[in-house]
């Protein structure tokens, strides 16, 4: 009986999952990362559920940056879009690379975006309740201060605007290195709940996911 309650009390929350854009953010969003309003709604003004960190606070011209997008508490990132963006300006930079499942590259480069992976957005939706990681690198034309930029949906109508990293410096000889102060999960590191009974529904409601 209480497995039959938790399959029914999961089953709308897949719906709307199922309901999110389910092949990822279009080009046309790549400059505003804002998800049409007509379909989506307005996004939310609250505090955003989920942090972006990095690996450190510079990047060099042959170095790689790893950058996550963490969960915090009892929520799901249903999809997301995610860039590399110097400070005041809204190119996409540099490329992104071993990106996670179900995840894609999105071609920005008609915005101007310095290469064609300077963006990832979802391919499916996701229902990652735990971690999405990736590595990226700068190209050629990235000098200036950099940082990571995203918009985050739990589902169709709720997501979040501008969830952003700290900021990261080019590095340069004789540098100091400055210490790393990531954004962290509002009440602490934000413990994570896996429920079985979500996987199961997950698994069952993959045929939505279209």
């Amino acid at each position: 009986m209480n497995q039959l309650f938790l399959l029914c009390a999961f089953v709308p929350l897949f719906y709307r999952l199922a309901n999110a854009l389910p092949t990822g953010a279009p080009a046309g969003t790549c400059i505003t990362m804002m998800p049409s309003v007509g379909k989506h709604g307005p996004a939310q003004d609250t505090m955003a559920p989920y942090v972006i960190q990095v690996d450190k606070t510079y990047y060099s011209e042959n170095g790689t940056v790893k950058v996550y997008i963490k969960v915090c508490g009892n929520t799901v990132i249903g999809g997301f879009l995610i860039e590399a963006r110097e400070e005041g300006k809204a190119i996409p930079l540099g490329n992104f690379s071993k990106i996670p499942q179900k995840t894609k590259h999105l071609n920005c480069t008609s915005s101007n975006a310095e290469t064609a992976l300077a963006a990832v957005t979802h391919s499916e939706v996701l229902g990652e309740n735990n971690m999405l990681s990736f590595e990226w690198k700068p190209s050629t034309m990235t000098t200036g201060k950099i940082y990571f930029v995203a918009t985050i949906a739990k589902d169709r109508p709720t997501y979040w605007l501008g969830v952003k990293s700290v900021v990261l410096q080019k590095m340069t000889p004789g540098m100091k290195h400055a210490k790393l102060d990531n954004p962290k999960c509002p009440g602490g590191n934000g413990a994570i709940f896996t429920v079985n009974i979500v996987l199961l529904v997950l698994a069952m409601s993959a045929n939505l996911f279209i």
